[in-house]
């Protein structure tokens, strides 16, 4: 579903064209300069490009919110601060305990009006999409165009109470996540120019020491889940039909293609994965069977010690495959029946071994 919706908004704006006037690009040989600070941004001339607003269809209130797992026991779930948007361009940061407004950013004060939505567009904002807080609570990473006609990630640091621009580029910077650590925050480069195509993906240090190009995606991005606090999976789906699954370690700057594949389902991926070991098992689709695997289809490991996919579980369900980790007994279990014992389904642990199961209800 995720993909899904992502997918909508890039074919949202396939038919916008990129005009006004652009910035200077910060790359990843620059990361020496430091942000730039912005507490009160003040519009100036709007250029020939008008821009679209992309309207929220859910809840205007976004609290801060702290995972379990990295919570200490004395820690409240709940941030102290949440935010509202105001006329679709005023982002309004509050503390909880008072409703005391902390700051108010325009999203878009490089301009000196609120540009109409219309075809004819150059950048794009959803605050609430684009709008993240820090896993821990403290810091909110947001998009702006607010020093240049596009967007770009800027930070709020609800402590110090200032605001910093951690990125810049005549392209739009797009759909921010954390790092499970809170010391990264990863995010598209998007082209409109050419039909809404995400040319690459960023990844930007808190303190703004670093901004990393990671790599450049075959289609949208699609975060899996972490292994680590700065280790991920990612999908790239782009509406041909392409998947690429890649293993992403901030840290390290590192980006390994676990696989990359041509499916004529596009999304019909059967996979799971275990956050504490990062095995990943995955079903390919009839296409990848026979472009790649041969006359060998079924359900593949690989591990971050192991990351070259292995053949666990032979099986030609194709597209109606499916499996899922079960944490409780520590085994993929896969759709595949078990041949000596009429009901049950293959299931295999994160080494390979294969056992016998009974199916989840």
């Amino acid at each position: 579903m995720k993909y899904f919706i992502r997918s909508l908004f890039v074919l949202s704006i396939l038919i916008l064209t990129a005009c006004g006037a652009s910035k200077t690009e910060i790359s990843a040989t620059q990361t020496d300069q430091p942000p730039i600070p912005t507490l009160a941004p003040s519009p100036t001339s709007p250029p020939s490009a008008t821009m679209i607003v992309i309207l929220p269809t859910a809840s205007s209130t976004s609290v801060a919110t702290i995972p379990t797992a990295l919570a200490p026991t004395s820690t409240p779930t709940l941030s102290p601060y949440y935010f509202e948007v105001e006329d679709r361009r005023i982002l309004n940061i509050y503390q909880s305990a008072d409703d005391q407004l902390l700051i108010s950013v325009d999203l878009f004060g490089y301009y000196d009006e609120m540009p109409p939505i219309a075809p004819d567009n150059a950048t794009i904002i959803n605050p609430f999409i684009d709008s993240v807080w820090s896993p821990q609570g403290r810091y909110l990473a947001f998009m702006g165009a607010i020093d240049g006609p596009s967007s770009d990630l800027y930070l709020f640091d609800t402590l110090t109470l200032e605001i910093r621009r951690l990125s810049s580029g005549p392209n739009q910077a797009t759909s921010p996540f954390w790092s499970l650590d809170g010391e990264w925050i990863v995010h598209d480069e998007l082209i409109t120019a050419v039909g809404g195509q995400i040319q690459a993906v960023w990844a930007a240090k808190v303190d703004g020491s670093e901004l990393i190009r990671l790599y450049d995606p075959q289609g949208v991005p699609d975060l899996l889940g972490f292994i680590s606090p700065t280790t991920y999976y990612v999908f790239d789906k782009n509406l041909g039909g392409r998947v690429i699954l890649r293993l992403v370690n901030l840290d390290q700057n590192s980006v390994v293609n676990i696989y990359d594949f041509s499916a004529a389902g596009g999304d019909s991926l059967a996979h799971a994965f275990d956050p504490e070991s990062g095995a990943i098992v995955f079903y390919p689709t009839v296409a990848l069977e026979y472009q790649i695997y041969g006359d060998n289809p079924g359900f593949y490991l690989a591990a971050p010690w192991e990351l070259t996919p292995t053949l666990i579980v032979p099986s030609h369900q194709a597209y109606s495959a499916t499996v899922f980790w079960d944490k409780d007994q520590g085994v993929f279990i896969t759709s595949e029946p078990c041949p000596e014992q009429a009901g049950n389904v293959q299931a295999f642990t994160i080494e390979g071994t294969v056992s016998c199961v009974e199916p989840p209800p």
